[in-house]
């Protein structure tokens, strides 16, 4: 399957970080967004964790301040943005996938 090494979309920056979603990672001093995530079970409060070539949403660890769960994981390079003309402080992400690759688990 593509994405390997060898593959022209493989690229080091995306993955140098070694990020999962998933995973708990400390924030530190790391720049950030809070925003709210509209999802099928509702609205919740994440951050846009500022990353030159990732789409990182996280969800703040409640038990664990400074710590944060990795949400929604993709290259910038696939990510569309669209301001939603009824309300302009909504703004709606895509993801473009090739086919058959998986998508961020929070995707709809």
């Amino acid at each position: 399957s593509g994405g390997g090494i060898g593959s022209p979309l493989y690229i080091l920056e995306e993955v140098a970080d070694g990020y999962r979603e998933q995973m708990a990672i400390e924030l530190g001093r790391q720049d950030r967004i809070v925003c709210a995530v509209a999802t099928k079970e509702g609205r919740r409060t994440q951050y846009l964790v500022l990353h030159p070539f990732l789409l990182l949403l996280v969800q703040p660890d409640l038990v664990s301040p400074g710590w944060a769960i990795v949400r929604t994981l993709a290259p910038v390079r696939v990510v569309e943005s669209q301001v939603d003309r009824a309300d302009s402080r909504t703004l709606r992400l895509g993801v473009r996938l090739a086919r058959g690759a998986p998508g961020p688990s929070e995707s709809s």
